[in-house]
């Protein structure tokens, strides 16, 4: 299947300079007709590129390598997104302190790549990590330290720790609100209530996880009075599920 894959490669990955690979990888990425593994592969070459540009230590090689961790998760290859947050981190670890702000989205990434592949323990030790390099960072790193967060609650939730989970969701929406404002109206509000509801159903209240799903169903019903939001229509879909279950 890689061999297959490899060909569809973009031809502007070829002869092109570090930067102008990480940006049109980017761009390929954003697309909405994008091919989920066809652009991960196009960031790996990426990774390639810069470091035969600049070698390891260098900014744009690292941007490429988180870059082509993210894409990798994204197309469902947690073990090749491990590789290449793993690698950043430790070419950052070199020049700075243990925790450092710079260490944050590499040690996250680590998180949420260990999560996938059922390496809970570790991902959590990461996610705590994670947090105090986030926090380093002070308000410009306020949404990252979010999704921090909700990854962290959503590993304690595989893990069956419902308690847990609802406490590191309830801190992602404290920031979420601090973020967009208490009466913002998007689908990140919606996931955050559905999140939470799912962590008290897991705890058996039955009454605030009810609660907190029609919250979630409220939101996204407002989304869809503005829009056809296919995402807000699955989250919809999803909740109106949950609440039969209850």
């Amino acid at each position: 299947m890689r061999k297959i894959l490899i060909f569809l490669l973009p031809i502007w990955l070829f002869g092109t300079s570090c930067e102008e690979a990480i940006e049109l990888s980017v761009e390929e990425f954003i697309k909405r007709d994008r091919n989920a593994m066809a652009t991960a592969l196009a960031s790996e070459r990426a990774v390639q590129i810069c470091l035969a540009e600049y070698g390891e230590e260098h900014e744009s090689t690292i941007i490429a390598l988180n870059n082509s961790g993210s894409f990798f998760m994204f197309a469902c290859e947690p073990q090749k997104a491990l590789a290449a947050y793993e690698r950043s981190l430790k070419i950052l670890q070199k020049g700075l302190d243990k925790e450092h702000k710079a260490l944050a989205k590499p040690y996250h990434g680590v998180a949420i790549a260990q999560s996938a592949l059922r390496r809970y323990d570790e991902a959590i030790a990461n996610f705590g990590t994670a947090i105090r390099c986030y926090e380093l960072g002070g308000e410009k790193m306020q949404k990252d330290l979010m999704s921090c967060y909700a990854g962290f609650g959503d590993t304690l939730y595989k893990m069956g720790d419902f308690n847990g989970a609802y406490v590191k969701h309830a801190v992602a929406f404290r920031i979420y609100e601090e973020v967009f404002g208490t009466d913002s109206v998007n689908l990140l509000r919606a996931k955050y209530y559905a999140l939470m509801a799912g962590d008290l159903a897991g705890l058996g209240n039955k009454k605030e996880a009810l609660q907190n799903y029609e919250k979630a169903l409220k939101v996204a019903n407002k989304i869809l009075e503005k829009s056809n939001d296919k995402h807000a229509k699955s989250l919809k879909a999803e909740v109106e599920a949950k609440i039969k279950e209850l």
